[in-house]
């Protein structure tokens, strides 16, 4: 096996070297393999122009890119210094390195990067952004509030720079100006919804809790996932004592996020304060599970389980109490409560008069030395909360508070730079259009594979030895099976057959490393032979989105570029409007013409309809992706697609019962959505 993977793989850098390897068309895969976040593929094809051009600086810088995004930065580094080294004015480079060091806490040398950019390029958004970060990450408060003073002179209209200096105001402890930074981001971007959630926790934090709990609210409406603000939601309602709509709210950051341990906690004390002991006793016990030593959810369930009679239980979790805090009354007290009502008469004596003692030492003024469980757990604790690392015992009935910490606010990076190469990503993504691949190279997946009497026609005719399949998968390979792609499509390219067979080859295999101008030359090589066949005109139009797909983000990041740089307002974008209309023409027409050729094709209905909601023409997607269900009944994919559009639309009845079947017949994250958006079936 190892040798005839370094003969693959000799016979591919022999080809490049007789080649003449065109290197802007590799880069040109390599930016397309980033925008599709397959980061060890974009590697491989910026080592490929390195190799061949070691003085250029592009190639560099975006394996630098590629190289921070698989989180290894100290490559990311060493790349960057490359492109440096080269080009001591490219200003991206030190964007980017200092980001890099940041990431691993090299905080001066980040500054020293931002501060070098900045004086070729005192304007620039990006290098303002990431120093006001950074010295805030040094709590250097006062000098990232001058960073954002400088950028809005620059800049009066850019809404982040408003809430960036927002966060460093709160940081200095000035919540005025924070406030009125936060309005000013809402008012310039109504859709700002970083700027809604940092209002409202600045309105929590001065309890001003209505207020709060409306800026959530619209955050909550933008970014429905966010945890951590259905978390602080919670403690806001919880505060206002409104109880259910606070374990609504702990409930929703549980399923976004089941790690955030502190929703089960504040949950349970809710739950335990409303008499639902049963939950909350179970809520406690997911805590201690991941937390053994947490000492306030053990005393908390213990209490619970003296309540509810479970005795033993009760004072097994009493006894780990008090070994570890031997001065807390309060575990004394539920102590004797316990062995009381198990007739350990001289044992619970003992208890109660440690528990008293302990009171009048501490010189407890409350008066009230004669608690017993159900007192302790009608106590709401008040309005107050305690830090997620606070370990008096004493606090055990108060919510726990967690924020966002700054660090995770410096390690963002809100450049418009990553925009114009890669994707954003997208929690739930639609399934993808269908695509001929050799069934070996297929990811293995519990559903069943498309089916297509179309597929057994084309099969029979060019590949009836290594037939050919229907998948729709985003696929990522590793760095071996890149090589190995690799070696094959030299091994064609040496064979120099012109048979129809051997394009369409040529063409899957390109377009799996997503060399799309390659795949898309095959294919038409291919389609000149046969130009009615479904199968070929399918794949032209599958090729032809990819790259229409690239073309568009780089032409939006260019109009949001625009954008910014006029403080605001929208800049004329008609043209490339016009391109992006008649890309879409041109795929639309190859389908049109292939459910002419082959009206019961369901899969040319499926892909058909994938590029009607990419149109916002999405009751005629629902159209196709209806028929493409009554065509193939099985087809999952056409139930999950056509679900998210109907949700889309506000018919979330109907979008629900279509997740139900594509969970039924195997997209399993169909479960997911329903659960996380909270879509019901009624009857």
């Amino acid at each position: 096996m190892i040798k005839k993977y370094l003969l693959l793989l000799t016979i591919f850098i022999s080809t490049l070297s007789n080649a003449q390897l065109n290197t802007d068309r590799v880069m040109d895969n390599g930016r397309a393999a980033l925008y599709f976040e397959d980061y060890v593929l974009a590697i491989q094809y910026f080592n490929q122009v390195i190799n061949v051009k070691p003085y250029l600086a592009d190639p560099y810088f975006f394996r630098g890119l590629a190289k921070s995004e698989l989180d290894d930065n100290l490559g990311a580094i060493a790349d960057f210094n490359s492109v440096l080294s080269i080009n001591a004015y490219y200003v991206d480079a030190y964007k980017m390195r200092g980001l890099a060091r940041h990431k691993l806490n090299l905080f001066d040398a980040a500054m020293a990067d931002y501060e070098k950019g900045l004086s070729y390029e005192p304007d620039n958004t990006g290098l303002i952004i990431n120093l006001g970060l950074t010295q805030m990450a040094i709590k250097q408060y006062k000098k990232a509030i001058e960073s954002y003073n400088n950028l809005i002179k620059i800049k009066p209209g850019f809404f982040e720079a408003y809430i960036k200096r927002g966060y460093a105001y709160v940081l200095n402890g000035d919540t005025l100006p924070a406030l009125a930074d936060y309005t000013k981001a809402i008012q310039l971007n109504p859709a700002a919804s970083e700027a809604y959630r940092a209002r409202g926790d600045l309105f929590a934090g001065l309890n001003k809790l209505d207020s709060a709990l409306a800026d959530y609210d619209k955050f909550l409406k933008i970014e429905p996932n966010d945890a951590y603000t259905h978390f602080n939601r919670a403690i806001a309602y919880w505060k206002l004592k409104k109880y259910n709509p606070s374990i609504e709210d702990f409930t929703s950051c549980i399923q976004i996020d089941p790690n955030i341990t502190e929703a089960y906690y504040n949950r349970a004390l809710i739950r335990s304060y409303i008499g639902d002991y049963n939950k909350a006793s179970d809520d406690f016990s997911e805590v201690i599970k991941v937390q053994p030593e947490n000492y306030m959810a053990i005393f908390n369930r213990a209490i619970i389980s003296l309540e509810t009679g479970e005795l033993t239980k009760a004072i097994s979790d009493l006894n780990v109490i008090i070994a570890k805090y031997p001065q807390f009354s309060d575990g004394y007290l539920a102590r004797s409560q316990a062995k009381a009502s198990l007739n350990q008469t001289t044992s619970a004596q003992i208890d109660y008069n440690t528990a008293i003692k302990l009171s009048m030492d501490k010189q407890n003024a409350t008066g009230k030395p004669h608690k017993n469980s159900k007192d302790m757990l009608k106590d709401d604790g008040g309005d107050k909360t305690v830090s997620k690392n606070d370990n008096d015992i004493n606090n055990y009935r108060k919510t726990v508070m967690i924020t966002k910490q700054e660090e995770d606010e410096a390690n963002k990076y809100t450049d418009e730079l990553r925009g114009k190469i890669q994707g954003r990503n997208i929690e739930i993504q639609s399934e993808a259009d269908f695509y001929p691949v050799f069934k070996g190279m297929m990811i293995q997946n519990d559903r069943k594979p498309v089916y297509s009497e179309v597929l057994k026609t084309f099969n029979r005719k060019y590949f009836s030895e290594n037939p050919l399949a229907l998948s729709n998968n985003r696929t990522t390979y590793t760095s071996q099976q890149i090589d190995e792609l690799f070696g094959r499509i030299g091994m064609l390219s040496n064979n120099g057959s012109n048979d129809c067979a051997s394009m369409i080859s040529q063409a899957i295999l390109s377009f799996q490393i997503k060399d799309f101008s390659t795949s898309l030359k095959y294919i038409e090589s291919a389609l000149k032979i046969s130009p009615d066949e479904p199968i070929l005109l399918l794949f032209r139009a599958v090729v032809q989105y990819k790259m229409a797909e690239i073309v568009r983000s780089v032409q939006l990041a260019q109009s949001n570029n625009l954008l910014l740089n006029s403080g605001g307002t929208k800049a004329n974008t008609g043209d490339s409007k016009k391109e992006i209309l008649l890309d879409f023409d041109i795929i639309m027409a190859d389908y049109n013409k292939i459910i002419k050729l082959e009206p019961t094709f369901a899969v040319a209905y499926f892909n058909r309809a994938n590029l009607k909601a990419a149109k916002k023409d999405h009751s005629g997607a629902i159209e196709d992706y209806s028929e493409a269900i009554r065509l193939d009944p099985e087809m999952a994919e056409a139930y999950y697609n056509r679900g998210l559009t109907q949700i889309y639309l506000g018919k979330t009845t109907e979008g629900a019962r279509d997740l139900s079947k594509a969970g039924e017949l195997g997209i399993y994250k169909s479960y997911n959505v329903i659960k996380r958006y909270g879509i019901g079936i009624k009857e």
